[in-house]
């Protein structure tokens, strides 16, 4: 995991000349995120290749079998919910660098967007991320985790969801995300260097 260094985002903030005794709480939300792509890249993704791609799980003998199917969409509901902690873990950090409280409950995400993507210039770079964090949201996340399951739906219609698509936040994350957060968070205005309670 090279991108999301650790170390690479100490050498920046230490240039940036800012207050020493934020960075400990910065780097442990920054381990946050690598932890949340850890759990989705060595679980979700390997659990994917085992009962999906080439089924040699326990009891999973075909792809096509009942327990095949409900294992892909066990795994295709933890994507879900873990791209969307991904995505939380990634406000919480840019909102400590900032020095905002941007509370916890309802709304977070449009806190998020009001206080810091809209109104601090290098930043902006992820308000298109967020209307797809939104998107994501209206056609997955909602419904799994607050109303009628859309993977329960689609395996009654037999008609399985592309995992691909599940994918799209976490590879939205991995396709330089990273380059740009460690670009804003070390940019020399950016920042009070506050630790926040978020």
């Amino acid at each position: 995991m090279a991108e999301w260094s650790l170390s690479a985002y100490v050498e920046c903030y230490e240039a940036t000349g800012r207050d020493p005794l934020a960075l400990g709480r910065q780097l442990r939300r920054l381990d946050d995120i690598r932890l949340e792509l850890f759990y989705i890249a060595h679980f979700d993704v390997l659990a994917y290749g085992w009962y999906v791609l080439e089924p040699t799980g326990p009891d999973v003998e075909d792809s096509n079998s009942a327990l095949a199917m409900l294992s892909k969409q066990a795994i295709d509901q933890s994507i879900i919910t873990r791209s969307r902690i991904l995505w939380e873990r990634i406000m919480n950090f840019v909102a400590l660098v900032e020095g905002e409280d941007i509370g916890r409950g309802r709304s977070k995400k449009g806190r998020f967007k009001k206080r810091i993507a809209e109104r601090r210039e290098q930043w902006r770079w992820m308000l298109p991320h967020l209307t797809e964090v939104d998107a994501y949201d209206d056609v997955y996340r909602t419904h799994e985790v607050h109303g009628n399951s859309v993977l329960a739906e689609a395996y009654r219609r037999q008609d399985p969801i592309d995992t691909g698509d599940l994918m799209s936040l976490v590879n939205m994350t991995i396709s330089g995300v990273w380059s740009d957060i460690l670009s804003s968070a070390c940019d020399s205005d950016s920042g009070s260097g506050v630790v926040a309670a978020v």
